[in-house]
């Protein structure tokens, strides 16, 4: 997988109401370079909504690192991750069922990694021009000396929504870990409003033993899991739909039980099967 040119834009946070279920913290990580990690996530109601946001508040004293989504309910293809992006003191996931608007119900999982105040992190991002374009592919760098910890990207259309018939396909870390690419594309022909993608870098002081793995899922396979190595815990993820633009789209990007890896679901669009080779790719930030 290649990576895309730089491209520098003004950044713009977009900003979207949601209702969400409670918090659940779902187990503290082994001992981490990032003392008290934990693994949070929160769950939209299940229902035929179009698009839908979820939010995942790391607890009092905690800051968001990365984080993830997963959607459930409805069959492949017919609802795709429109944002997985961090907040602060929470990551939030959203997702969209297109411009055909699948009808039945479904929902949509966040997941947050989340870690002590007193750690330094520092999140940059970089937003696109509204446009037309059928694709889009933007990086955002972390500051020299420091590294990635996280990425992320968020679609949104010219009313700040996000568009129906745009998705994600890449969220890629790079291998030294000093800036991420993230792209989309219009996946439906019939969507002819302009979009923008913004994309998200959480950047730290170097980690001990902090490592990029990635693994890819085979050739015609909806799902990839990627496992962080023996001594070190998740701090940050990555995926993509390893095809051609405008064939695959993410549906699910979430940790993996006790933050011991990370794992990607890609599902096939309506424009047909891609060109061989194509496979979904899981990308693990870890450290020790």
């Amino acid at each position: 997988m290649g990576t895309f040119p730089a491209r520098r834009f003004a950044v713009a946070i977009l900003t979207v109401a949601a209702t969400v279920s409670a918090a659940v913290v779902v187990a503290g990580a082994p001992a981490a370079a990032i003392p008290g990690i934990q693994l949070v996530q929160s769950g939209s109601p299940a229902g035929p909504e179009p698009t839908k946001v979820a939010v995942a508040p790391c607890p009092d004293g905690l800051v968001v690192i990365d984080g993830g989504g997963s959607i459930s309910g409805a069959p492949a293809g017919e609802v795709r991750l429109t944002g997985l992006r961090p907040l602060g003191g929470s990551f939030e996931a959203t997702a969209t069922t297109g411009t055909q608007e699948y009808a039945g119900d479904w929902s949509l999982i966040a997941y947050a990694i989340c870690a002590p105040r007193s750690y330094s992190i520092t999140i940059h991002s970089v937003t696109g021009p509204m446009s037309f374009q059928w694709w889009r592919g933007h990086t955002v760098d972390c500051p020299r000396g420091q590294r990635l910890i996280g990425a992320g990207a968020y679609l949104a259309g010219s009313d700040g929504a996000p568009p129906a018939g745009v998705a994600l396909q890449l969220i890629l870390p790079h291998s030294d870990l000093t800036h991420m690419n993230g792209s989309a594309y219009r996946v439906d022909d019939s969507y002819s409003g302009a979009w923008q993608l913004t994309v998200y870098a959480t950047c730290a002081d170097p980690l001990p033993g902090l490592v990029r793995v990635m693994h890819s899922g085979g050739n015609g396979a909806s799902i990839a899991t990627v496992a962080c190595p023996r001594g070190t815990v998740l701090h940050g993820l990555g995926g993509a739909g390893n095809a051609a633009p405008g064939h695959l789209t993410l549906t699910q990007q979430a940790p993996i039980g006790n933050l011991s890896g990370a794992l990607t679901t890609v599902a096939e669009t309506g424009d047909g099967t891609p060109p061989a080779p194509w496979a979904p790719v899981s990308i693990a930030i870890c450290a020790n």
